[in-house]
């Protein structure tokens, strides 16, 4: 136990894994900080009798005082009656307090990651709340307002978190809010480690990107510069998100110089950026990237190896240590430079390791620590 007073109640709309995103990285190191109940999403009411049968535990104990909380079968969500699905959540809310309290929290803390959830402050007893923004959550390349349900959220609670520039200049507000990017677990990243076995027969020069395939990337960039660089060895390590890209994933794999490696845990996945010898992050350029923080930046940073990444908004503060670059002739420019063994000197790895080393996600919970207790004194 942290022998912390005060308890924090985590609302997001993901079950707990071992593919942890930015919720789950500051989750973990605020449980060595204070209790931390992540309140698993509630199974829809069609499932009650599959959540009975079910041998998992509403509250497990995962890691120092973090415990998932999986709501029991009697408490399933559900969309209507409104007044049922308030009633359901508030009871849901209360059995995380309780166990909360249970634990000796004298004070309860509301951490928010998704505007869904805006009204579970008024529905159980808290002494103060955070909403933390790590998305544009309306997934729309159109840039739409800011809704009316994320706009009050945004106004009523004690402490706003945003993790990128664009974010903070969409819903910032004029006080009680908190730039804090994502971040990196250094040690893990920066320390030499085995090479995957996976990649050990993949040749050199390996160009690699670590993360979910999604709809966000660029692959009309990538499908031509994998065309125009057969000498290049194009490596994905991450599970697909998006279905609709299989057809264009089983294409890419049928050539000969790219490599699809899967869904890896988190632990698993900071491996690999030190045996690349380009990493790449190459999205699109809409009215969602803009909003995005690459949770994959500082990891590749940590790892020393060469970067470059398309000119979106959350980047453009790290051209010192990242190479930008748009269309594929700036691409090849950029991957000739950064195979270039000058990219690679001693001097160049450090001064990348350096930025990610001022964002490990330790130093970035001790920042929100102090947000929680100064929300709650």
């Amino acid at each position: 136990m942290t022998g912390s007073s005060i308890g924090i109640i985590a609302l997001t709309q993901r079950a707990w894994s071992d593919r942890y995103m930015s919720e789950a990285n500051i989750v973990l190191r605020l449980a060595r900080r204070h209790p931390v109940v992540w309140v698993t999403p509630a199974h829809h009411w069609r499932d009650t009798f599959s959540r009975l049968l079910s041998r998992t535990p509403a509250f497990l104990r995962v890691a120092d005082a973090l415990t998932i909380y999986t709501p029991p079968a009697y408490l399933p969500s559900t969309y209507r009656p409104a007044a049922l699905r308030r009633w359901l959540r508030a009871r849901r809310l209360a059995r995380a307090r309780w166990y909360l309290l249970r634990q000796g929290c004298e004070r309860i803390v509301l951490y928010v990651w998704r505007p869904e959830y805006a009204d579970a402050l008024e529905l159980v007893s808290h002494d103060a709340s955070v909403y933390h923004i790590v998305d544009e959550y309306s997934f729309s390349p159109d840039d739409p307002p800011t809704s009316e349900q994320e706009a009050r959220l945004i106004e009523a609670v004690d402490r706003l978190i945003v993790h990128s520039p664009g974010l903070q200049e969409k819903k910032g507000r004029a006080d009680g809010m908190s730039f804090i990017p994502n971040g990196v677990d250094y040690e893990a990243c920066a320390s030499v480690s085995a090479e995957p076995s996976d990649l050990a027969a993949i040749p050199h020069p390996r160009v690699g990107y670590c993360g979910y395939l999604k709809r966000q990337m660029d692959w009309d960039l990538l499908t031509r510069l994998i065309d125009r660089h057969p000498d290049y060895s194009w490596v994905f390590v991450g599970a697909l998100r998006h279905r609709d890209l299989s057809d264009l994933i089983e294409d890419l794999a049928r050539r000969t110089n790219v490599y699809f490696l899967g869904g890896k845990t988190s632990e698993e996945l900071m491996r690999y950026p030190q045996h690349f010898d380009v990493c790449i992050m190459p999205y699109s350029q809409d009215n969602y990237t803009r909003y995005i923080f690459p949770l994959k930046l500082h990891e590749y940073l940590a790892s020393g190896t060469p970067t470059i990444g398309t000119p979106i908004r959350s980047l453009l503060e790290y051209e010192d240590v990242v190479l930008l670059a748009d269309g594929v002739e700036e691409w090849t420019q950029a991957l000739e430079l950064a195979i270039d063994p000058a990219s690679s000197a001693p001097e160049m790895v450090q001064s990348r390791r350096r930025v990610a080393r001022d964002h490990d996600w330790e130093t970035l919970a001790d920042q929100i620590d102090v947000l929680i207790r100064e929300a709650v004194a």
